[in-house]
């Protein structure tokens, strides 16, 4: 998804004469008019997303050189002006995280919700991909804890991706309040069940939201 912002641009470019002001080119048009989607077309790519994808280019042409299909990398030394970092500061509007009574407001209004168990570990500072990749064996009821090492991500709605935490910091283990605990232990009970009358196996070290990926 990150080379697929480039590869609209400059993919019809033979690798070979591939300049560094081709790259130029695309990294001032991508902060100026490069948004497809996710906002209004033709609006510019916000900083971050521009510095992803020079990033995963400049990888792209390092394994090049390595394999000596090029001697220059062209994309090494091209970097976004500190200007354009600047004046998005000015304008990038800061969220602010909920407060206790908007959090105890969503528990409320989610707590009929059939995926309440995993709308409550977002709370809990999961990010989306950790709570998909979350395993029921990684989960351990009786001491109340939780156990992250593995993430699953949507790649351009098409393909799941299933790798490890970002860092080695990512991977640890959480205490699990009783809320939580007890939502968990609903969530499994309840995918037991609809799983019997599907006429399925449970399968007790599956994934916590395999079901929601497979079947919604």
């Amino acid at each position: 998804m990150t080379l697929d912002r480039v590869r609209g641009k400059l993919g019809q470019v033979r690798l070979q004469d591939l300049t560094e002001d081709h790259v130029m080119a695309w990294m001032r048009w991508a902060l100026q008019g490069g948004r497809v989607r996710g906002g209004k077309a033709g609006t510019g790519l916000g900083v971050t997303s521009v510095d992803m994808s020079l990033a995963r280019l400049e990888d792209a042409l390092n394994r090049a050189v390595t394999r000596g299909l090029v001697t220059v990398n062209v994309a090494s030394e091209v970097h976004i002006p500190l200007k354009a970092r600047k004046a998005e500061r000015k304008t990038k509007e800061v969220v602010q995280p909920w407060n206790a009574s908007e959090v105890g407001a969503f528990v409320v209004a989610t707590k009929s919700d059939r995926l309440l168990a995993p709308l409550l570990l977002s709370l809990m500072g999961l990010r989306p991909a950790e709570v998909c990749g979350l395993r029921w064996s990684d989960i351990d009821l009786d001491a109340a804890t939780l156990g992250i090492a593995n993430t699953r991500t949507m790649m351009g709605n098409r393909t799941v991706v299933e790798k490890d935490t970002k860092s080695m910091a990512g991977e640890r283990v959480l205490p699990l309040p009783s809320l939580v605990r007890e939502a968990l232990k609903t969530f499994r009970a309840t995918q037991a069940v609809e799983r019997l009358a599907a006429g399925e196996g449970y399968e007790g070290g599956g994934y916590v939201l395999v079901d929601e990926l497979g079947a919604r």
